[in-house]
């Protein structure tokens, strides 16, 4: 039983309100009875300074109101009351001498932080859809009110974990949120899992992919509060983890699953040892350590049935019929020219057959994945920047992948594993970091990893293990290490960090080492688009930064130059290269910095804008690359208004090839960005191909263009901010 009542009258509703209260410190002396009184933090108890005359002296109190024991009314109709006492009718009862303290005057309260309706924005810079929280523990709606329906509740949930993704640091540790306000929270969030877990029917309102993105929303936001540190017992900490456990090994989407004991084995540090124990058992458990024997050799079956598709041309089919004929395997049926090998291995006492179906990829090499006839798919030939595997993953709707191996022996195979991943999402998968090393009628990095692989297999060995063994049979690990500083360049699925520095599982548009929510679907995609745009700090340095997404559009940039009237020969030997990203100076805004240096021209990024995603990157890559060209002497366009539509001609390309599905929201708000006229995207689409020898841009898809726009627009293209990133 509290010592002390507060009683007031809240004229807003009229009732009279009764609140407890206790003594901090009581003094004659005012100094000492505030010593302990701070205002700078919300702490979750209303703190009062107030004094009353005795015996003609003023004795003064420090006393609180824990506001976890108020219900929002109340704690409201306070807050009021505090504000003008007289009006209210304040008074405060001593129920242990039995009476009203006299003469009361309130002298000063933190009220107004303790009790405000919702918080202020967490979000620092003020550059992302606020995030505010409700004195019950919800992220509160734009309109600053408890959400009402599922879809503000996962839209609350989005923006709050937008916002652990993006910012260093803790979000409530940062705003020193109290344990209460956390344990509001904490129960929402279970409650909102458990309404969304696999299995369960959608909640009102929501589509498959938004109930999905609740429960990734839902997850970040719960990891951020078992990891706070500030005012959380080890029973919080438990109670989170328990439901953040119970959740992930429910979970049945493999990005969501596999993101969630990430992050969890990533913040373990912050949890007691008992919890970390935990963890670290959960994560191993579900880690593809090894390849998955258990459901190739069921039921007796000893054979491994590899579907081998070979690029065309240059040998590739007959240099590794070749090799693998000179390790032993041997023809068992196909023809002379596509046949198929077995090796037969007999390795602590157990038989194994590894057997080898040799074709010709035509953009097919992914085609029998799932076929149940086949355990691993191997593809070996050029990558032709990507396309080659782009073009295979067209072709099929949708994989599963479980119980499969699929291996890309091409160059830069990492830069096209997260798409891999998308179409398989439950395979293991093995490919290349950099350039293959292969000699032409005769052996290839790969033949080595391969031979290997498969004496591995016969070993029943783990990945880590045959990453090792494949490390030391390649020959050409020593000029990997020398001229790039890899260790490996073949990335096994035991390789947890090099692949999450490659992959971005939900195309965000930031690194999966660095992503800590999975980003399945915004509910609010246009103004989630505008955010792009945006400058936002990444909260870590640039040089932590991994240059996945400036590789894809630097590259990007150079293919669609080989198909352009003016950049054909001007970049036909894809001059762009990656720069990685940059740390602005004081005032600099924009997004690329090109910069040539003899041959080549090293573009690097602001790192401001390393959350943007890979095709609106894409897209203004190709734009200010086409610009940066405009500046160059030999440069053939001589006028703005010119150079700026050839540069959006090129730009509209790099959006029309990439894998992107939100083609007029990117479109839109980069022309607001760029202080660009309103032009429509199928405006520019219409006039790509004028000259059908250049389908990217040329000379008659500019004149044609502008005979198209308005003179208010075309004037518009002169200004002197147009084309300039805001």
């Amino acid at each position: 039983m509290s010592d002390f009542k507060i009683r007031f009258r809240d004229q807003q509703t009229g009732r009279n309100v009764e609140v407890d209260a206790k003594q901090v410190e009581g003094s004659w002396r005012k100094d000492t009875a505030e010593a302990n009184f701070d205002d700078s933090k919300v702490d979750g108890t209303v703190d009062v300074m107030v004094s009353e005359e005795r015996y003609y002296w003023k004795y003064h109190r420090h006393m609180g109101v824990d506001t976890s024991d108020l219900s929002s009314q109340d704690a409201q109709a306070l807050k009021r009351a505090l504000e003008d006492p007289r009006s209210a009718n304040l008074s405060v009862f001593n129920a242990l001498s039995g009476r009203e303290l006299s003469n009361l005057e309130v002298l000063k309260t933190d009220a107004a932080g303790e009790l405000q309706a919702v918080s202020p924005n967490l979000d620092p810079t003020g550059s992302r859809r606020p995030v505010q929280l409700t004195p019950n523990g919800n992220i509160a709606t734009p309109e600053g009110r408890d959400p009402q329906t599922p879809k503000e509740m996962g839209d609350g949930l989005f923006r709050a974990a937008s916002l652990i993704d993006d910012v260093k640091g803790n979000m409530f540790d940062d705003i020193q949120a109290p344990a209460s306000l956390k344990e509001k929270m904490l129960d929402n969030v279970i409650s909102t899992l458990d309404s969304v877990a696999p299995g369960q029917t959608n909640p009102e309102g929501l589509d498959d992919t938004q109930t999905l993105q609740m429960r990734s929303s839902s997850a970040t936001v719960l990891l951020e509060l078992m990891t706070s540190k500030n005012q959380v017992s080890n029973d919080f900490k438990t109670k989170a983890f328990e439901a953040y456990t119970k959740a992930a090994q429910e979970e049945t989407n493999p990005l969501l699953k596999d993101s969630m004991l990430f992050n969890l084995d990533r913040l373990a540090g912050n949890l007691p040892s008992a919890l970390r124990d935990k963890a670290d058992a959960l994560v191993e458990a579900n880690a593809p350590t090894k390849p998955p024997y258990e459901k190739w050799f069921s039921d007796g079956d000893n054979t491994v049935k590899v579907d081998f598709s070979n690029g065309m041309g240059e040998g590739f089919v007959e240099d590794n019929i070749k090799f693998f004929e000179g390790r032993g395997f041997e023809k068992v049926g196909g023809t002379d020219k596509m046949p198929v090998l077995r090796k037969t291995y007999m390795e602590n006492g157990v038989e194994t057959n590894i057997e080898l179906h040799f074709r010709h990829n035509r953009t097919d090499m992914f085609n029998k994945v799932d076929e149940e006839d086949f355990d691993m798919a191997i593809y070996s030939g050029h990558s032709s920047w990507g396309r080659n595997v782009r073009k295979s993953l067209e072709r099929i709707s949708q994989g599963d992948g479980d119980g499969k191996v699929i291996m890309t022996n091409l160059c830069v195979g990492k830069g096209e594993l997260q798409q891999m991943k998308d179409k398989f999402p439950n395979a293991q998968m093995i490919t290349t970091f950099n350039s293959e090393y292969f000699r032409q009628g005769g052996t290839a990095e790969s033949h080595f990893v391969m031979d290997e692989f498969f004496q591995g297999i016969a070993e029943r060995r783990g990945y880590e293990d045959i990453a090792e063994n494949a490390r030391e049979a390649n020959p050409w690990s020593y000029e990997h290490r020398r001229e790039e500083g890899i260790d490996n360049n073949f990335i096994f699925p035991s390789d947890v960090k090099t692949r999450r520095q490659v992959l971005d599982a939900d195309h965000d548009g930031q690194a999966d080492v660095f992503d800590r929510m999975v980003n399945f679907n915004s509910f609010d995609v246009q103004t989630d688009t505008a955010r792009e745009f945006e400058a936002i700090p990444p909260g870590r340095d640039a040089d932590m930064l991994v240059g996945t997404k400036i590789h894809f559009a630097a590259q990007s940039t150079n293919r669609v130059s080989v198909y352009n009237e003016f950049l054909n020969h001007r970049n036909g030997d894809a001059e762009v290269t990656p720069g990685g990203y940059h740390e602005p100076v004081e005032g600099e805004s924009g997004l690329f910095r090109f910069e040539r240096e003899g041959d080549i021209v090293n573009m690097s990024m602001n790192a401001n804008y390393a959350h943007m995603s890979e095709e609106s990157l894409r897209m203004a890559s190709a734009f200010e690359y086409s610009q940066f060209k405009s500046t160059e002497s030999n440069w053939p366009l001589h006028n703005k208004t010119d150079n700026i539509l050839h540069s959006l001609v090129l730009a509209s390309q790099s959006l029309n090839t990439d894998a992107g599905y939100r083609d007029r929201a990117v479109w839109s708000e980069f022309l607001k960005a760029y202080n660009l006229p309103e032009i429509p995207l199928s405006t520019v689409g219409g006039v790509r191909e004028a000259d059908h020898h250049h389908y990217s841009g040329s000379r008659l898809s500019v004149t044609q263009l502008k005979q198209k726009l308005s003179p208010e627009v075309l004037a518009a293209l002169e200004s002197p901010e147009a084309g300039i990133l805001q």
